[in-house]
């Protein structure tokens, strides 16, 4: 998800919202041209960098009030949104067991399901996604990547829902969008952060019985359906 040179151009060009034109002038600091060019692209076809895009503009207001490991979340769900074998892993790593290696030829054959790529494009991809949920805090290591669990706080919880009310999600169906399904968390875990992103009024969360109504809180509305 090449979360620094996203953060990079987030923080560089935030005053006037002047993302592209920050790629542009290399502030993410390519030695080449040509390097700069192949790094854009994947940067925009990722986040688009679009100001008239209402999910952008609200990942920009929740970038002000979050830590390096909530931006970090957000990004990936973000770039989750775009790119369909980042989603399409979400069913091969966020049910690895926790402490268990991430085997690439594993994930290899869950994206080859999706696409028909050469091995070689096929391997380049699959490191190229367990490098995102690296980023993002599900895996770590260098050479063995192993499965962990990253802190979840309410505000990407909050965004997940976000995410999903803008593809015309609602209810319970909402909580099992792909994009609550990459957090990975826990049934007790997750009806924890909705109550208290609920009562920091990032949403509205009821929940009786089978009935789960979600709509969005005063701090998203004004960018939401």
């Amino acid at each position: 998800m090449m979360f620094e040179e996203f953060s990079n151009t987030i923080s560089t060009g935030k005053h006037d919202r002047s993302f592209l034109q920050v790629l542009d002038m290399n502030a993410i600091g390519k030695s080449s041209k040509a390097g700069l060019v192949k790094t854009k692209g994947y940067l925009i076809s990722l986040y688009g960098f679009d100001i008239e895009d209402p999910v952008f503009d609200q990942l920009l207001k929740l970038w002000e009030m979050t830590s390096d490991e909530e931006r970090r979340l957000m990004a990936i769900l973000f770039a989750i949104r775009n790119d369909r074998l980042l989603r399409s892993s979400i069913d091969y790593v966020i049910p690895y067991p926790l402490g268990q290696k991430v085997e690439i030829d594993g994930l290899m054959k869950h994206l080859s399901k999706v696409v028909s790529y050469t091995e070689n494009t096929l391997r380049s991809t699959a490191q190229n996604i367990a490098s995102s949920w690296k980023q993002a805090g599900f895996i770590e290591g260098k050479v063995r990547k192993i499965r962990v669990e990253p802190v979840i706080t309410h505000i990407p919880v909050a965004f997940a829902i976000y995410l999903g009310i803008q593809e015309g999600l609602s209810g319970e169906f909402l909580l099992e969008s792909p994009y609550i399904r990459a957090l990975g968390l826990s049934v007790q875990k997750l009806s924890q952060l909705l109550y208290e992103a609920s009562i920091r009024d990032y949403i509205n969360y009821q929940s009786s019985g089978n009935v789960v109504t979600i709509s969005l809180g005063e701090k998203m509305k004004s960018h939401g359906k």
